[in-house]
């Protein structure tokens, strides 16, 4: 590699933290301007466009100046206590509760149905206190999620909004293992992650088929620790078959597939100087996400930090001097379809950030002005 291209690649770097800082914009969203309660457990978008925020006092419909609100009282939801939002195939948005089941919203008639709100059932919703119940859907309409005993719980919704072909703690194999996370792939499918020994990462089609469900499994051939120091607490799958794995460590991977689902790279990222400690701290939760802009996102406690996939500059927001976001505990994050970066916290309400306040004139200027062009 010649030197005017390592220049080039140091620029390009370089252009990335400048571009994110210039275009740092934080507005505060909280209880102040509305919002039920403060601590923001999920978000999510519907097909309208609108904003669903989740908190321990209900859920928010944000339409980008107030607030419509679904609570106990005046919407008839199980619970205030919101953990998750889902939107399912159909557009409709699930806000799912620690013991008072699951309610789904229909966001055009408000219509509230409340499932597995009986005693049997209520509290089956998280497999243990580290985690939250995480519904998901395939593309043949069944959905499914992590029951307490550690297996996956299967069911359809008939046309009269009964729950049927309900299949409980499937604790099916992989390579000799049991599943414990999923996550939906780009082709439509679900990758599902497998923390013990055997085959580590898989992709299967969850399938009604013959009156029944239907787990149609590839593994892949990874079989050893993703991390040598460490465990895998979250994934995220950038493009086909490119997926990016962090550890309670911080330590972020980035491995290639084929379409056999065979790797065909692997590579460690650092994503952080120890100046802070990181290092020592043992996460129990990490978001991780992508947007349009090839930036990939890590959020968490006192963390938040933005890994460009294309140049790989890497940005710690959270180091960046703006004071908003300094020592918060981050819960959630979520790009909107308009690219907008929304930040959920414990007690301090939403953030949202865009990135496309400033034109490239603006940067290219930036740049002129500090040498650089």
């Amino acid at each position: 590699m010649n030197n005017l291209f390592k220049q080039f690649l140091f620029i390009i770097s370089i252009c990335n933290g400048l571009l994110l800082q210039g275009q740092l914009q934080l507005n505060q969203i909280s209880h102040i301007n509305g919002l039920s309660q403060n601590t923001v457990n999920s978000i999510i978008q519907d097909n309208d466009g609108f904003l669903w925020i989740a908190t321990y006092n209900g859920v928010n419909k944000y339409d980008g100046y107030s607030m419509d609100y679904y609570d106990l009282s005046n919407r008839n939801l199980s619970s205030n206590l919101i953990h998750n939002l889902f939107k399912d195939n159909d557009g409709n948005i699930w806000a799912g509760t620690p013991e008072s089941g699951i309610n789904r919203i229909n966001p055009n008639t408000k219509k509230i149905v409340t499932f597995f709100n009986n005693s049997i059932d209520a509290g089956n919703f998280r497999s243990n206190p580290n985690t939250v119940f995480q519904l998901h859907q395939s593309a043949s309409g069944v959905y499914f999620y992590l029951s307490k005993k550690g297996g996956y719980n299967f069911f359809r919704i008939s046309k009269k909004d009964i729950i049927i072909n309900h299949e409980k703690n499937i604790t099916w194999k992989s390579g000799g293992s049991s599943i414990n996370m999923a996550k939906p792939s780009k082709n439509g499918k679900h990758w599902f992650f497998n923390s013990s020994k055997g085959v580590k990462l898989s992709q299967a089609d969850v399938a009604f088929e013959n009156a029944k469900i239907a787990l149609n499994l590839i593994n892949s051939n990874i079989t050893e620790p993703i991390f040598d120091n460490g465990f895998v607490i979250n994934f995220h799958e950038y493009s086909k078959n490119m997926l990016y794995f962090i550890s309670n460590k911080l330590e972020l991977i980035e491995i290639k597939l084929n379409n056999n689902l065979e790797v065909i790279s692997k590579k460690r990222i650092k994503i952080f100087n120890d100046s802070r400690g990181l290092s020592k701290v043992n996460y129990q939760t990490i978001n991780l996400l992508s947007d349009n802009k090839n930036g990939l996102w890590i959020g968490g406690d006192n963390i938040l930090i933005n890994y460009n996939i294309n140049t790989g500059a890497v940005f710690d927001i959270s180091e960046s001097g703006n004071n908003k976001l300094e020592n918060k505990d981050i819960k959630r994050l979520f790009v909107d379809k308009f690219n907008i970066l929304w930040v959920g916290t414990y007690n301090n309400g939403v953030y949202k950030i865009d990135f496309e306040k400033k034109s490239f004139f603006e940067f290219y200027c930036i740049f002129k002005k500090r040498g650089f062009i």
